[in-house]
């Protein structure tokens, strides 16, 4: 049967051996052919990406016998929440916003987004010549099972409009 450990998870490994003849015993783990450990507890990190299958072996020896144990390894994957970071925004009045955010997280799930308004369902936002400020606009993103919300900052710089009208009317004054 397989022993069963999740990426991100630090394990202690122990092995109660004695000689009888009190021969000084020297020590082995073996992680799918590859040394990891030379004292009788092993304490191993399996990081995000480790998930798989492995054999570990330990071998004790008093020079004259060895012990051998094995065991088959499960790593199973540990699930990431999506990260939101983004630099913040600076544009004129009248400009389009649209937020560019990863389409997938560190694990490589698909990310879906929500946004507050003025931003669409796309992460977009056409500015005005009324829309002059700073805006701190929540964000959600969720990759189907965690979620997590964050804040983009944009400021709308305020843009000098040239003066409209119709047309020019010239008045001459007589004194």
């Amino acid at each position: 049967a397989d022993v069963e450990y999740t990426e991100d998870e630090e394990v202690q490994f122990n092995v109660e051996i004695k000689d009888d003849d009190n021969d000084p015993l020297t020590y082995q783990w073996v992680l799918d052919n590859r040394t990891i450990g030379t004292e009788r507890v092993l304490y191993h990190y399996f990081n995000y990406s480790t998930e798989g299958r492995y054999s570990l072996t330990f071998n004790a020896s008093d020079g004259k016998e060895t012990v051998k144990r094995e065991w088959n390894l499960k790593i199973t994957k540990k699930n990431r929440s999506p990260k939101i970071e983004h630099v913040p925004i600076i544009v004129n009045e009248g400009e389009n916003v649209k937020l560019v955010l990863p389409k997938t997280d560190e694990d490589g799930d698909p990310i879906l987004y929500g946004y507050s308004q003025p931003l669409s369902r796309g992460g977009e936002w056409q500015t005005n010549f009324n829309d002059a400020g700073n805006y701190h606009l929540k964000i959600n993103a969720t990759d189907g099972e965690l979620t997590t919300s964050g804040v983009v900052d944009i400021n709308v710089l305020d843009v000098d409009r040239s003066p409209t009208g119709t047309s020019l009317t010239e008045e001459v004054i007589f004194e």
